[in-house]
């Protein structure tokens, strides 16, 4: 019985470190997706500011192409944010 019990002790210690690096994990994503939240909306302030200030073509395709990559991360970002959500532990007898 005590090999058993001493293999429960490891399996608990493990899990709470799985959890703990879980709970790192997330809130790192959430940190980064904060981010990319706030870099996607100055990307669009900026955008806003510019659309009457006589840019060159080229120019204003830079503005297109950097919102368009702007709008991907963030759409990457979140998605990759909805994969850590974290979930609800069962409770415990």
């Amino acid at each position: 019985m005590a090999d058993i019990t001493a293999q429960y002790a490891q399996i608990k210690t493990d899990l709470d470190a799985v959890k703990a690096d879980l709970a790192s994990a997330t809130t790192g994503i959430t940190g980064l997706s904060t981010q990319v939240a706030d870099l996607s909306q100055s990307v669009k302030d900026l955008q806003a500011q510019l659309a009457n200030a006589g840019l060159t073509p080229e120019q204003q395709q830079a503005l297109t192409d950097l919102v368009a990559e702007a709008d991907d991360v963030k759409t990457s970002s979140d998605s990759l944010a909805a994969q850590f959500t974290p979930a609800t532990p069962p409770q415990q007898a």
